[in-house]
């Protein structure tokens, strides 16, 4: 199945599943909630990995310098705000939806129910859930969003985890 750039997509199982709060199937890794207080934090989706800092910039300059941004959340329309986390992986996601990652975070933390806008990039698409652990409700895999509330019926400051593909 090939993937096309639609916010509307609606596609099969996804990949790398991400928030702040890690978590993989066989180990726990837990970050404490007050790592997230500095507004701009970036996850590391292969290893885990979570930095926050006073600018976005920052965060990711404490990971791994290849990590390539494949997703951005940021907490107000337009691609702005006082809050934001980015995900970054080693490689591209691939053109179809396959289970290129299998790693699952728990919840958003501190951004849970507050990301209001969402833009991917290196072939990745992201499908929002508005429960923890993936369950709930879920949106199309979305590409690009300036503004949430127009995806579906409304997903802005809605999200409780999130899958990238």
């Amino acid at each position: 199945m090939r993937k096309t750039r639609s916010m509307v997509l609606a596609a099969a199982a996804s990949v790398a599943t991400i928030g702040l709060t890690p978590m993989t199937a066989s180990a726990g890794n837990h970050v404490g909630a007050g790592s997230a207080e500095a507004g701009y934090c970036a996850v590391h989706l292969d290893s885990g990995q979570i930095a926050c800092a006073a600018d976005a910039g920052q965060a990711a300059a404490q990971l791994p310098a290849q990590a390539l941004l494949v997703a951005e959340g940021f907490d107000k329309t337009n691609f702005e705000g006082e809050n934001y986390i980015g995900f970054y992986k080693e490689k591209e996601c691939t053109p179809a939806y396959d289970n290129e990652r299998d790693v699952n975070y728990e919840s958003l933390g501190a951004m849970n129910n507050r990301i209001s806008s969402i833009r991917t990039a290196h072939r990745c698409d992201v499908k929002l859930f508005n429960g923890e652990n993936f369950t709930g409700a879920s949106s199309v895999w979305i590409d690009e969003a300036r503004n949430l509330a127009n995806i579906g019926d409304g997903w802005s400051n809605r999200a409780s985890s999130i899958r990238i593909s």
